[in-house]
């Protein structure tokens, strides 16, 4: 008889030790591929706002409504405006409930992204060998599983 074996908990409260190099270089890896994921999305939101003639005020705007109507319960947001064109045309800009809510998630995704390499550079900056009770100097860092494939270990 073959055991079943549930893949999911194995190794579950095991700890793994890595040095500070391995981790410092993990780190930057991490860095590295959160910032250009950061690049990438800035560059979608660019092209969105090119493609939907979107302004700075209109984004701003934009924002503040879809925040305001998430704190209300709203789920879907269109955005209309009318803005002058040139000196005397006046011109309504609609923006679909997709777009905006695509501006709103890449948004939010690159502000969680730009903090976790923030908080990243800082651990890597300051991680260095931990003390003993004996007062040696050990190079060894415990990481959890969650941690060694957040880093790519």
């Amino acid at each position: 008889m073959q055991a079943e074996v549930q893949t999911s908990r194995m190794f579950n409260g095991f700890s793994y030790t890595k040095t500070t190099k391995q981790i410092v270089d993990a780190m930057q890896k991490r860095i590295v591929e959160l910032r250009q994921k950061i690049k990438d999305r800035e560059e979608r939101l660019v092209a969105l706002r090119t493609t939907h003639d979107i302004t700075d005020a209109m984004l701003v705007d934009l924002f503040r409504q879809a925040r305001n109507a998430a704190k209300v319960g709203h789920e879907a947001l269109a955005y209309s405006t009318v803005r002058a064109v040139g000196s005397t045309m006046k011109t309504e800009t609609s923006i679909g409930a997709g777009v905006v809510n695509n501006l709103l998630t890449e948004g939010d995704f690159i502000e969680a992204e730009r903090k976790d390499a923030d908080r990243l550079e800082l651990i890597a900056r300051n991680l260095g060998p931990v003390v003993d009770s004996n007062g040696k100097e050990i190079d060894k860092h415990q990481l959890d599983l969650a941690e060694i494939k957040y880093l790519g270990f």
